[in-house]
């Protein structure tokens, strides 16, 4: 069932909608084959002229020793370039083919389509690629000799490619070219994206949280139907938004446009060329790397906007040792889901940290003065990759189980097992309106009905810290970036043990270590925290730990900055100091004391805990946000 028939947004074009009718059809009726299933598009050895991989393409590469604007260069080192050396994905197609061999050829479809369409996908654990087929990842052939299908073909691979060498670009045909080309706007088409950038399993259908079957295959990720079912669809393709303009020549000595098209496809993706490195020290991209990381930074910067709305209920003031409320709203300003893709260790998430200044503590304790921020909610811990599970905990992704036989509602990490949205809590782009049930928010309201909200509001409720005098209290939000989380590696290497591509990652993640979250925006409030009659001085007792405002648990705070979720910086957790349990901690919730100097504060942190299973190699506990282990 669809559902833009019951909010009827508008007017969408009637081919796509004919060929997602025409698609089910077609996969009702792979379903009920035995073995492989394939798909519509162009099949592996059809082509009577191969793809060809992107080493022969060096014409449009290592021309202009200064810009970075060449096509090549400008590609070398984004996640498409990348894709086929990118030792995450290897590791997840491993456990893919060990738990569906006749489907993990899907994945090599879309990261090393050139061994794809010449027929080495069998094995579907890519045991039949060639250095070439993971070199060339998303070959420049592939994209420039695209062509359009009606219907269009939307989805896991299934594009069609040209049965010549015959070239497609915006322009055509420069005056040097040594190869055909063909003038083509399908090329800067968000359908094309759409290829790949939508994925879905034709072997499950989707089912809800609870069960129910939401009339369509399953799909892992729809970011091509996220934005067409948006406002932003309107008014921006995805190459308006993933690939920059700029003065340069598109090959060598071939005439120089003012609105060249950089081949910057960057999204938050920071893990996978670092990786590459660690794998191939002799991999050509050390001059890259700075200049994409520099791309990626920049499009998370514009992706969200983060305001405080109030803080203290207006006051900006607060007594010492007393609740306060802190109101956040996180906008989403992509033109599909924040974030959007690749669901596993993949999310947002908000910090919040308040910074004392300096001064006299509670209890006549000294000078406050160069004490680190205070993490109040959102820790990240830099050893093992994971967030630090606190009670107010925002985060904003998709957790997955594997429905089968009336029993569901564990979350899994097997991408060709997984066929239940159990949450998805990220925020919809701006006009959003589905049209299919298996997109619609859930896990976290963001309104009634389409077309849904672009942001999220949460309220935080803390405690002030006790202080003897007036001081000032610098409140801090942050939305971060995770591309990737440890408990996501962890569980990668356990499932292909033995393997290259598990050896491979763990090499990786060994050697350079949790990637770090990156900063998406930032919003800052200053509170003023005065003496009040539960301060105290220097007879006071040590805090209870914790208060419960309206329902929710706060964090309670002392003078010298310690706190119910992290200590000062300088340890294994972001901004804060090292939050251990005790040896031998299990996994679940472990509670412990740590204690600042007179005051004991109650902490609580969540550790370890993968264990080794096929189906449902995790079980989601509390309210599904993050875990940390």
């Amino acid at each position: 069932m669809c559902a833009g028939a019951i909010w009827a947004p508008k007017e969408y074009d009637a081919t796509f909608v004919n060929s997602t009718l025409a698609g089910i059809l077609l996969l009702q009726y792979h379903l009920s084959l035995v073995g492989e299933v394939s798909l519509p598009g162009t099949q592996p050895l059809e082509l009577t002229v191969a793809p060809a991989p992107t080493a022969n393409c060096g014409c449009h590469d290592a021309f202009d020793p200064v810009g970075f604007n060449e096509p090549g260069q400008s590609y070398r080192a984004t996640a498409m370039a990348l894709s086929g050396r990118d030792p995450l994905f290897r590791a997840a197609l491993a456990v893919s083919h060990q738990d569906h061999p006749e489907l993990s050829d899907l994945c090599i479809r879309c990261h090393m389509p050139v061994g794809w369409l010449s027929g080495r996908s069998t094995p579907g654990d890519g045991g039949a690629l060639t250095p070439e087929d993971v070199d060339s990842g998303v070959a420049c052939d592939i994209c420039h000799r695209m062509i359009p299908t009606d219907p269009p073909l939307i989805g896991s691979g299934q594009y069609t490619l040209a049965p010549t060498s015959t070239k497609r670009a915006r322009r055509g045909r420069g005056d040097l070219a040594p190869h055909p080309v063909e003038a083509s706007d399908f090329i800067a088409s968000s359908e094309m994206c759409g290829r790949c950038h939508s994925l879905f399993n034709p072997a499950e259908r989707a089912h809800d949280a609870a069960g129910a079957d939401l009339g369509t295959v399953y799909y892992e990720q729809r970011t091509y139907e996220e934005w067409a079912d948006s406002a932003v669809a309107d008014r921006a393709t995805c190459v308006d938004c993933h690939m920059m303009t700029a003065h340069g020549a598109a090959a060598r000595n071939g005439a120089e446009y003012e609105d060249l098209s950089v081949h910057s496809f960057v999204g938050g993706n920071l893990f996978v060329m670092n990786a590459a490195r660690v794998l191939d020290p002799t991999l050509p991209i050390s001059r890259e790397i700075p200049v994409v990381t520099a791309w990626i930074e920049a499009s998370l910067r514009s992706a969200a906007a983060l305001e405080i709305r109030e803080i203290a209920e207006g006051a900006d003031e607060v007594e010492g040792d007393a609740p306060f409320a802190l109101s956040v709203r996180l906008t989403n300003l992509t033109g599909h889901k924040l974030p959007t893709g690749y669901p596993e260790g993949r999310r947002v998430y908000l910090e919040v940290s308040l910074q004392m200044d300096g001064g006299a503590g509670t209890g006549g304790g000294g000078e406050a003065e160069g004490d680190g921020p205070i993490i109040l909610s959102g820790a990240w811990d830099e050893r093992t990759g994971d967030l630090v599970y606190d009670d107010q905990l925002r985060t904003y992704e998709t957790e997955h189980g594997a429905y089968a036989e009336g029993i569901g509602g564990q979350r899994t990490h097997h991408l060709l097992l997984m066929n239940q949205i159990l949450t998805d809590t990220r925020i919809p782009p701006e006009g959003f309106r589905p049209r299919a049930l298996d997109m619609m928010p859930s896990g976290r309201d963001y309104g009634a009905s389409a077309p849904y909200r672009n942001y999220d509001d949460v309220t935080y409720r803390f405690r002030a810290p006790a202080v003897a005098s007036v001081r000032t209290a610098t409140i801090t939000v942050r939305a971060m970036y995770q591309s990737v989380d440890g408990q996501t590696v962890r569980f990668l290497v356990e499932e292909a043990m033995g393997t290259e591509a598990g050896d491979d990652l763990d090499l990786v993640w060994r050697s350079i270590g949790p990637m770090p979250p990156t900063e998406m925006a930032v919003a800052t409030a200053v509170l003023t925290v005065k003496p009040g009659s539960s301060s105290g001085g220097p007879d006071a007792g040590p805090s209870d730990g914790a208060v419960d405002v309206d329902g929710a648990q706060s964090a309670t705070l002392d003078d010298s900055g310690g706190c119910g979720c992290a200590a000062t910086a300088g340890g294994g957790v972001r901004g804060a100091s090292s939050v251990r349990g005790p040896p031998g901690s299990g996994p679940g919730i472990l509670l412990f004391l740590v204690f600042f100097g007179a005051l004991g504060l109650r902490c609580a942190s969540r550790r370890g805990g993968l264990r080794r299973r096929r189906a449902a190699a995790f079980v989601a506990s509390g309210r599904g946000s993050a875990r940390a282990s």
